[in-house]
C-alpha cells in the first residue's frame, strides 16, 4: 500500500488560494503544479512503491534557538503572562497572515491539513500539552479552540514540582524507547524535539523478519499506560509493532527523520549546543535543555566466520532483516548456532514454516521462560521473585528432562538476565524430538553437515540444510561518540552527574536479579521518564541521591511503582489469566498438529518420540494455575477446556498432644495459617488425656499466651491422637534402647484401630481432603493414617501431599516396618531451629519415610511451635512454592 502525504499544489485542492499559498511560502514550502504533481505521482506508481511518503516542496526554513521552529522571522511568540485567547488568536492570525472573527470556520478561511498540524503543533509547544494533529476537527472556530484548549489543560494538568518556564529536550532515536519516553515528556509540558537517522521511525524492530512477533504479551509492551492501545492480538507481529512505533511518533509535535546528532557540548548545567545534519545533509546547531539518547543496544550483527564455513551448500545465514525467507524452511533440517531470544524466535520460525528439525548449539543453555512466566511477572504489582517461579520453570524443564540444576543462568533464587527468551514451542519441539539442544561449540563446516565439539570434547556432526549464526548484536558505544570520550556514566542512566543528560543504553544490561519486575521495554522506558522528569524538576535531591549502575528501581521505585500498577491493570482489562490459558492452548494444539504432520518420517527415525496433547499442556500448567488461585483466588480460570474458580485447598489437620481443634484453630490463626489458600477441617482427637501443668514445658509449646488469656487450662481435659509419645520420649530423652513389651503392643494396636475407625467416619462426613498436615504427635499419627489408607481406606483417599510441622515416626508402626516403603506424596517438612534435640533429629528421619523427589525440608527461627508463617517471609515463600508445586483441583 502507497500513502503520499501531500504539499500544497496551487492549482488544485484545499491550498490553491492566495492565503494558503502566502503561508506556506513564508514557511518555507512551494507548491505543486497539476503537471508536476501528476508526474510525480505517476513516478511513485510506475516503482511500485510502498509505504508512506511525503512529496512536498521545501526551502529556506529558519531555526530558532532553543530548538523552536517558526515561519518568518518577524513571527513573535506570545509571552507567558499573555491571556489564552490572545495567545490562540495570534497563532491563527501568523497561520492565516490575517485576522479572522471567533465564529468564522478556520477550514474555510484558509487553514489547510498542513496548515492545521502546525496549528496543533504550535498550540501543544505554547500551552505545554499534547493536543492531537486533528484538533481542527474536534474545534474548527477560534472560538471552539479557546473551550477545548481550556478542557485540555484542566485534564492535562503539569505535575507537581515542574518549572514554570517550558525546557526543551532533544530526544535522540524514533525506536520504541524513544517514542515512549517523548510522549511521556510531552504529555509532562516539556517541549521536545525527537531526531531520528532512519527514514522511519522503530529501531531494531526493522532488523527482525517479516515473522517475527512479539515474546512477551502484548498488554505489557504499550507505549503509554495512560492510554493502552488495543493490540487485539497477544503477540503482535512485526509489521503490527512497527506501524504502532509510527502512528505514535508522527503524533509527536516535533519529529525529525533523516536527522543524525553528531556531538552534544554543554555550555551550562541546563544548556547544551546539539550539532546535527538534516535530511538534507545539511550541517545544524541547535540549543536545548536536556538531551535523551535512546539509541538502542543491536547495533551491528555478530558474524563469526567458522573453519569451513565457504563450502556449506545451503543458506548460511544471520536470522534476521528476512535473510532467509520463511519459505526456504519447508522440509530441511535447520542448524541454529546461539540460545538467545533471536535463536529462539529463529526456532519457531522454522519449526511454523514447516522445517524438519532444529539443533541449536550453544556454549550454555540459557533460562527460557514458557509464556505463562511473562504473563504472571506483568500481572502482579509489584515484583516476582525467582523462587515463586521455580515451580513453573521446574514443571516446563521436566518436560523436556531436564532440571533446574541443568540451567546455568538460573543459580538458586536469582537468574542472570531479566528479560529471558520466552517460548512454550521451545519446551515442545524438545519434548517432541524435533529440536535437540546440544551444549558445545562449532568445529568446522562441511557441505552438508556442521561439526560440534561437545562439551565433553567429543565431536558430534549435525547434518543440516539451512545454517543460522544468532550470535547477538554488537553495541556500539553511539553515547561516547556523541557526548565525548571523557564522559562520566557511574550514575545509572545519566550522563556527567547531570539531571538533563540520559541515555536508555543500561536498560538491558544483564546483572543477577532475585526478582522480576517486567519484562517488557517500554516499561521501563515510561518509568524511567517520571524518575528523569523528578529529578530535573529537583536537582538537589538528585545531588542527594546514590545511584548504582543498571536499572536501580530500588531507589526510584515511587515512579517505578505506579507505573507497574497500571501494568498490571492493562493485563487484568485486555487479557485475564482464562483468556490468555485458552489462547495458549489453541497454539499448543495447532503447534502439536503441525509437527505431527510434516514431520513423521523424522519422528519415526528416532524410533516413536511421544507426542504431547492438550492435556499435557494443561498438567504443564498446573503450577502456574495454583499460583493464581492463591493470588488471585476468585479469579476465573480456564482448567482443562472449563471456565471455573478453582476451590481453596482443603487440609485435615491432626492437633498435637494435650490440647484439641478449638487450641489447634486458634495457633493456626495466630501464626498466619489461615489463608486464602487453605480450608482447614480439625477433628478433636479420639482419645482423652490431661494438659501439663509445667509453666516451662507450656511455654515451650506456646501455650502461655492462650493460659493468660484462659483459653487453655493447665491440667485440664483435653484430646490426643496415638503415637507412642511416652515411648518415643523415653527413647530419645532418656537413652532407653527398648522395645515395646507386648501388653504395649497390644494397648498401642487397639488404640490405633480405634482411632483409624474414628477418623474414617468423621472424613467420610467431612471430606474429601487434598492435604493433611499436623503437628508434632499429630504429624505422626498422620503419617500412621496415610500408611494405613494405602491397606485398607479409612477416608484419605483423594489426599495428594502433606505439611508436617515438628514431626517424629510412631515407634509402633516404625517397629512393624510400616515405613519401609516410602510413600510416593510430596511432604513440606517444618521444624524449629531452637527445637528440642530429639525433634530435631527425628525430623530427617520422618521425610526419610517419603520419597526423596518430593520431600522439602525447612527450618525456621523458633522452637517447639506451630511455624510463624505471618513472621517470616522465608517461611511464607516455601509455603507458597511447595503449594504451587503440588496443589491445583482438576
Amino acid at each position: 500500500m502507497l500513502s503520499i502525504q501531500w504539499g500544497p499544489w496551487k492549482e488544485a485542492g484545499m491550498a490553491a488560494n492566495e492565503k494558503a499559498l502566502r503561508r506556506a511560502s513564508d514557511f518555507g514550502f512551494g507548491a505543486w503544479s497539476n503537471d508536476q504533481g501528476v508526474a510525480m505521482m505517476s513516478y511513485l506508481l510506475t516503482a511500485k512503491a510502498q509505504g508512506s511518503v511525503c512529496l512536498a516542496l521545501k526551502h529556506d526554513l529558519q531555526f530558532w534557538p532553543h530548538g523552536q521552529m517558526f515561519g518568518p522571522s518577524s513571527w513573535k511568540a506570545a509571552l507567558p503572562q499573555d491571556s489564552l485567547e490572545s495567545q490562540i488568536h495570534r497563532v491563527i492570525a501568523d497561520l492565516l497572515n490575517d485576522e479572522v472573527s471567533l465564529d468564522a470556520d478556520l477550514n474555510e478561511s484558509g487553514l489547510d491539513s498542513l496548515g492545521a498540524a502546525e496549528m496543533a503543533r504550535s498550540l501543544s509547544a505554547q500551552f505545554g500539552m499534547k493536543l492531537p494533529a486533528t484538533l481542527l476537527t474536534d474545534a474548527p472556530t477560534e472560538k471552539d479552540l479557546q473551550a477545548y484548549i481550556r478542557k485540555e489543560m484542566a485534564s492535562q494538568s503539569r505535575p507537581q514540582g515542574s518549572p514554570a518556564v517550558q525546557r526543551t529536550t532533544l530526544v535522540v532515536g524514533a525506536g520504541v524507547g524513544g517514542v515512549a519516553f517523548a510522549q511521556q515528556l510531552v504529555r509532562a509540558g516539556e517541549r521536545v524535539i525527537v531526531m531520528e537517522r532512519s527514514a522511519e521511525a522503530g529501531g531494531c524492530w526493522s532488523l527482525g523478519n517479516t515473522s517475527s512477533q512479539l515474546q512477551i504479551d502484548s498488554p505489557s509492551y504499550m507505549l503509554d499506560y495512560e492510554q493502552p492501545f488495543p493490540w487485539q492480538t497477544t503477540y503482535p507481529s512485526k509489521q503490527q509493532v512497527m506501524a504502532q512505533v509510527s502512528s505514535v511518533a508522527h503524533e509527536l509535535p516535533d519529529l525529525r527523520l533523516r536527522h543524525t546528532v553528531h556531538s552534544v557540548e554543554t555550555l551550562a548545567r541546563g544548556e547544551y549546543l546539539v550539532r546535527y545534519s538534516d535530511d538534507l545533509n545539511q550541517n545544524r546547531e541547535l540549543r536545548v535543555d536536556g538531551v535523551a539518547c535512546f539509541l538502542g543496544g543491536l547495533h551491528r550483527p555478530n558474524d563469526l566466520r567458522f573453519p569451513g564455513e565457504e563450502h556449506f551448500a545451503g543458506p548460511c545465514k544471520l536470522g534476521h532483516a528476512d535473510d532467509v525467507p520463511p519459505a526456504a524452511f519447508k522440509g530441511k533440517d535447520v542448524l541454529i548456532v546461539g540460545h538467545g531470544a533471536f535463536a529462539v524466535e529463529n526456532l519457531r520460525t522454522a519449526l511454523q514454516n514447516n522445517a524438519r528439525s532444529v539443533i541449536m548449539v550453544a556454549r550454555r543453555r540459557n533460562v527460557v521462560f514458557p509464556t505463562v512466566v511473562n504473563w504472571l511477572i506483568n500481572s502482579v504489582d509489584k515484583t516476582l521473585s525467582i523462587r515463586a517461579i521455580r515451580p513453573i520453570l521446574a514443571q516446563f524443564y521436566a518436560a523436556v528432562g531436564l532440571t533446574l540444576e541443568d540451567l546455568p543462568g538460573l543459580d538458586g533464587d536469582s537468574i542472570d538476565f531479566r528479560i529471558p527468551a520466552c517460548s512454550d514451542i521451545y519446551f515442545l519441539a524438545q519434548a517432541m524430538g524435533v529440536l535437540k539442544v546440544i551444549i558445545g561449540e562449532v568445529d568446522h563446516i562441511e557441505t552438508d553437515a556442521v561439526i560440534v565439539k561437545q562439551a565433553d570434547g567429543t565431536l558430534q556432526r549435525c547434518r543440516c540444510d539451512i545454517f543460522l549464526k544468532c550470535l547477538g548484536f554488537h553495541r556500539d558505544d553511539l553515547v561516547r561518540q556523541i557526548f565525548g570520550r571523557d564522559l562520566e556514566r557511574n550514575a545509572s542512566f545519566w550522563i556527567n552527574g547531570d539531571p538533563n543528560l540520559v541515555a536508555n543504553d543500561q536498560f538491558q544490561v544483564p546483572e543477577r536479579v532475585n526478582s522480576l519486575l517486567c519484562p517488557s521495554y517500554p516499561f521501563y522506558v515510561q518509568a524511567f521518564a517520571k524518575a528523569f522528569l523528578y529529578y530535573r524538576n529537583n536537582p538537589e535531591v538528585f545531588e542527594k541521591t546514590k545511584f548504582a549502575p543498571g536499572v536501580d528501581v530500588t531507589i526510584m521505585w515511587e515512579h517505578f511503582g505506579p507505573t507497574k500498577e497500571k501494568v498490571a491493570q492493562v493485563t487484568a482489562h485486555q487479557l485475564p489469566f482464562h483468556f490468555f490459558v485458552a489462547q495458549r492452548r489453541e497454539d499448543w494444539i495447532r503447534n502439536v498438529a503441525l509437527i505431527q504432520k510434516n514431520r513423521e518420517d523424522f519422528l519415526h527415525d528416532l524410533g516413536g518420540a511421544p507426542l504431547l496433547s492438550v492435556a499435557d499442556f494443561d498438567e504443564l500448567l498446573r503450577p502456574a494455575s495454583a499460583m493464581v488461585a492463591r493470588l488471585w483466588p476468585t479469579s476465573l480460570q480456564n482448567l482443562w477446556g472449563a471456565l471455573t474458580v478453582p476451590r481453596r485447598l482443603r487440609v485435615l489437620f491432626f492437633h498435637g498432644q494435650k490440647t484439641d481443634a478449638a487450641i489447634a484453630y486458634e495457633l493456626l490463626k495466630r501464626q498466619g495459617w489461615l489463608t486464602q489458600t487453605m480450608d482447614f477441617v480439625i477433628f478433636d482427637g479420639p482419645h482423652s488425656v490431661l494438659a501439663d501443668t509445667d509453666d516451662e514445658q507450656l511455654q515451650r509449646v506456646g501455650l502461655t499466651q492462650l493460659v493468660e488469656e484462659m483459653k487453655y487450662v493447665p491440667g485440664g481435659e483435653y484430646k490426643e491422637w496415638c503415637a507412642n509419645f511416652d515411648i518415643f520420649f523415653d527413647i530419645h530423652m532418656k537413652n532407653e534402647q527398648r522395645d515395646l513389651s507386648s501388653e504395649e503392643e497390644d494397648l498401642e494396636l487397639k488404640r490405633y484401630e480405634e482411632a483409624f475407625v474414628y477418623l474414617k467416619q468423621h472424613a467420610k462426613s467431612h471430606g474429601p481432603f487434598d492435604a493433611v498436615a499436623g503437628f508434632c504427635q499429630g504429624a505422626a499419627f498422620a503419617q500412621a493414617a496415610l500408611w494405613k489408607q494405602q491397606q485398607s481406606d479409612i477416608g484419605l483417599g483423594e489426599v495428594r501431599m502433606m505439611i508436617a510441622m515438628a514431626p517424629w515416626q510412631c515407634p509402633y508402626h516404625e517397629k512393624k516396618g510400616c515405613f519401609q516403603q516410602p510413600l510416593d506424596m510430596p511432604l513440606l517438612l517444618l521444624h524449629g531451629r531452637k527445637d528440642l534435640e530429639m525433634f530435631k533429629q527425628a525430623a530427617p528421619i520422618f521425610g526419610q519415610s517419603f520419597n526423596k523427589r518430593t520431600r522439602t525440608l525447612v527450618e525456621f527461627e523458633g522452637a517447639h511451635a506451630y511455624p510463624p508463617l505471618n513472621r517470616s517471609q522465608n517461611l511464607r515463600n516455601a509455603v507458597d512454592e511447595f503449594l504451587d508445586s503440588n496443589w491445583l483441583p482438576k
